[in-house]
């Protein structure tokens, strides 16, 4: 499974669009998921203050068509087909940078839930990640 993080009203602008896809995946050219081990590491980054952060899983099976690339930090990026999406998953920082077909659908969601501040100060992640 891959994962999503942003605020509720991000979380509701991806399902009206019916496509993953912040502002700054467009400004980068890329959809920036994670694994389930960098999701946290994100979510301290750049959402540290949010307390409205939703936690999007999505599963890879429903991208289709999809080719999945392994690399590292610094590879080039992957070109995916016309019409495809390709995934970059950069280990070992758990990054999942998704190319290609101006986003990810909706479709792909398979469960979403809030993600808290706990009372010290860090987000507290469902039992399921």
């Amino acid at each position: 499974r891959i994962f999503e993080r942003g605020v509720a009203d991000e979380s509701a602008r991806f399902q009206a669009a019916g496509t993953i896809r912040s502002e700054l995946d467009a400004a980068d050219g890329f959809i920036h998921l994670s694994d389930r081990t960098s999701a946290p590491v994100v979510a301290g980054l750049f959402f540290s203050t949010a307390k409205d952060l939703r936690l999007i899983e999505l599963a890879s099976s429903k991208l289709a068509p999809l080719s999945w690339v392994v690399g590292k930090m610094g590879d080039a990026a992957p070109t995916p087909a016309e019409g495809e999406l390709a995934i970059h998953y950069l280990i070992p920082e758990g990054c999942v940078h998704v190319f290609g077909a101006g986003g990810v659908p909706t479709s792909a969601i398979v469960r979403e839930e809030a993600v808290p501040l706990g009372a010290d100060g860090k987000h507290v992640f469902p039992d399921w990640l």
